[in-house]
C-alpha cells in the first residue's frame, strides 16, 4: 500500500477496541499515515453522526482533500 491511510477508532468502543487500531496503525508499512483515536463508546458511522460528530467528519474530509492535493 502507497496511499497514505487514516485509522480512526473510538477510545472506548466496545465492538472494536482501539487497541487493535493501534496494532493495526503500528503494522502498517506506509509512511503516510495517522492515527486518530476520539472519546466515547462510539463505532463506525456512529463516530461521525452523534454529538461532535462534524468535527470528526470535517477531520476525515480534510485528510482525503489533503491526499487528492498532492
Amino acid at each position: 500500500m502507497r496511499s497514505p491511510l487514516l485509522f480512526f477508532a473510538a477510545k472506548d468502543d466496545p465492538a472494536v477496541p482501539a487497541r487493535f487500531t493501534g496494532k493495526l496503525y503500528r503494522a502498517a508499512t506506509v509512511e503516510d499515515k495517522r492515527l486518530v483515536v476520539v472519546p466515547g463508546p462510539s463505532h463506525g458511522v456512529s463516530i461521525v453522526s452523534g454529538a461532535g460528530g462534524s468535527k470528526w467528519r470535517n477531520l476525515i474530509l480534510a485528510f482525503i482533500r489533503d491526499d487528492a492535493g498532492s
